[in-house]
């Protein structure tokens, strides 16, 4: 009662006709018919979910579609889509014919109530709680996904003087610093660039782009964080910062931490760019 069952022949993946054999089509959120094409499910997948967030919109999606398409083992997997205004999580089991070559029997359950609460918690362990940017855990991750990438970049940052602003301010306002901070960075994201906070007031950027392009934003960044306002209080933040762009890509993310401290013992409020030494 909880599930559909139907069957599909596969010898051609593109054009895939799934037949129901028992259950209704409307128990997953669709109009109840004898049958429905894969793509047409896969029409309504949600792009805008947690998890295509932290790995990428569109890696997701292509993450999902090749399991549904890969027919040669079973599989279990779990998407959302969006259906005439209604979310809707999924949960896809496929198990090959033991009989037949081409046909492969499907089922399929509304999952949603459980993995919207999957979800949430993913992008809690993904994202730092005070300022909405990615975590060290997901910096992790995504260091693994681009650090071969052309045009890779490491960019470390540090405020200046931070601790002076706690014992003055108050831990409350230091808060509002970091979140304030957060939400320049965030404006500042575009594409395959992200922005991460490692802890206390160290944040970090993973940029792909050329020389040119990661020294317009170092510079739209400095800017940027000197025009900060801070509640009713007279604080001027600046921040030291190191950006290396990738040769080799081996330690890079130290290299970039080394550049930022070089800026701060000859007078903070500035930055260092530099090309990783390919000796």
């Amino acid at each position: 009662q909880e599930r559909i069952i139907l069957f599909a022949d596969c010898k051609n993946p593109s054009d895939i006709e799934l037949e129901v054999v028992t259950g209704s089509l409307d128990l997953i959120g669709f109009e109840d018919a004898k049958s429905i094409k894969l793509s047409t499910i896969l029409a309504a997948f949600d792009y805008n979910n947690n998890y295509g967030y932290v790995a990428g919109k569109e890696a997701y999606y292509q993450g999902v579609y090749h399991e549904l398409h890969d027919f040669k083992t079973p599989k279990d997997v779990s998407f959302p889509i969006m259906y005439n205004g209604i979310r809707k999580w999924l949960r896809f089991n496929i198990f090959p014919s033991s009989k037949q070559e081409n046909i492969s029997i499907f089922t399929v359950t509304d999952v949603t109530v459980l993995h919207t609460q999957e979800e949430e918690t993913f992008y809690k362990t993904h994202t730092d709680s005070l300022t909405q940017l990615f975590n060290k855990y997901t910096f992790d991750y995504h260091y693994g996904l681009k650090y071969y990438k052309p045009g890779f970049h490491v960019m470390f940052m540090d405020f200046d003087n931070f601790k002076n602003i706690n014992d003055r301010y108050g831990h409350a306002i230091g808060n509002v610093c970091l979140v304030e901070f957060g939400k320049l960075l965030k404006s500042l994201q575009y594409n395959d660039n992200h922005f991460y906070r490692l802890g206390g007031d160290e944040f970090i950027g993973l940029l792909i782009g050329s020389s040119e392009e990661i020294l317009k934003l170092s510079n739209k960044i400095m800017a940027g964080v000197r025009e900060l306002k801070i509640n009713n209080t007279d604080i001027q933040l600046t921040i030291s910062m190191g950006v290396m762009k990738a040769t080799k890509s081996e330690d890079l993310a130290r290299k970039a931490d080394s550049l930022m401290y070089e800026v701060k013992a000859s007078g903070k409020n500035n930055f260092l760019y530099a090309i990783e030494s390919e000796t």
